[in-house]
């Protein structure tokens, strides 16, 4: 009987011992009431392929830690653009308006007069008339009246033809860029490239190439007068805008504008204008053309044998 019963009854009594065995030994209570499992061996089909498994996510690990010690900082520049829209000046209406005038015209009027007079009997008196018969004659007079009429006919026409001119006007506009700077506090390995502190906004046209050649925009203005000094031949400029803002006076000599590059050259502006509300370490805006000096040209004997100068159009001191 007894041993009916445990046959019948084997299948829950080896099921409770394995839930037992496994809550005994594969699992330990930890603190706080969680359960840990790390006294379990990692479960792998064989040893050789969990080996491999492992150096497999350790390198991988170290591959994503060396990328993410890069850090990129973009940087922004406002760029300047020129464009034109049209804007209303004002409103011209031409409209017919009918004016009325005297006008005086010259006419000629005839006016018809009746004479009666008694003349002697001609010797061919009218015949057929009748003695002692009363008779009478009517005889109608008329005089001319002025009659006005008018009459509508061409006098011209009016055309009204709109046209445009062009102008030349140079704009300035400011515009902000973004740089870096570096704090490297008591840090000793840290390696600043030359790229980081170079300036990436340098002006077309203010930039030389090696051995002082121009090397800027051929359409852009020169906008640092360093260019007509490190320039080999500085003649192959002729031509060439300047832009110049807020340069400083060094003197002024006559009509000619005085100022040093950043090398301590003397650069020669000439102007057309009066130059008397000019001074020394006065900072003025230039707007111009490079141009060939000639032994002809006003103050040729002050430019000190310099082959080029600077024409301007427009110096405005500099606010």
């Amino acid at each position: 009987m007894k041993l009916k019963w445990l046959f019948n009854n084997s299948h829950v009594i080896v099921s409770s011992l394995g839930v037992a065995a496994f809550s005994a030994g594969c699992c330990s209570k930890g603190t706080g009431g969680s359960y840990s499992s790390s006294s379990l061996p990692p479960y792998t089909e064989n040893a050789a392929g969990g080996t491999a498994e492992t150096q497999e996510s350790t390198t991988s690990a170290q591959a994503s830690t060396s990328t993410s010690g890069t850090q990129t900082i973009p940087l922004y520049k406002e760029q300047v653009n020129v464009g034109t829209r049209q804007v209303q000046d004002a409103t011209v209406r031409i409209r017919k308006v009918v004016k009325t005038e005297t006008v005086n015209e010259p006419v000629t009027l005839r006016k018809e007069t009746l004479v009666i007079d008694r003349q002697p009997s001609s010797t061919g008196a009218e015949s057929g008339a009748q003695p002692f018969q009363n008779q009478e004659i009517t005889i109608p007079l008329s005089h001319d009246e002025p009659m006005v009429s008018t009459t509508v006919v061409p006098n011209g026409q009016i055309v009204a033809q709109t046209r445009a001119d062009t102008t030349q006007q140079t704009i300035q506009q400011q515009v902000r860029s973004e740089d870096v700077a570096v704090d490297k506090g008591n840090a000793q390995n840290v390696i600043i490239s030359d790229n980081v502190t170079k300036d990436q906004n340098q002006a077309a046209g203010a930039a030389t190439a090696p051995g002082g050649e121009y090397s800027g925009s051929s359409t852009g203005p020169i906008t640092d007068v360093i260019i007509l000094s490190t320039t080999s031949d500085p003649t192959t400029l002729s031509g060439k805008q300047v832009q110049l803002n807020s340069a400083k006076i060094d003197r002024v000599t006559g009509m000619l504008i005085v100022i040093k590059d950043s090398s301590g050259n003397d650069v020669f502006i000439k102007s057309d204008q009066p130059t008397d509300s000019f001074h020394p370490g006065d900072t003025v805006n230039v707007t111009g053309t490079v141009t060939k000096t000639s032994p002809t040209m006003e103050g040729y004997d002050q430019m000190q044998g310099q082959k080029v100068v600077i024409h301007a159009d427009s110096v405005q001191k500099a606010q």
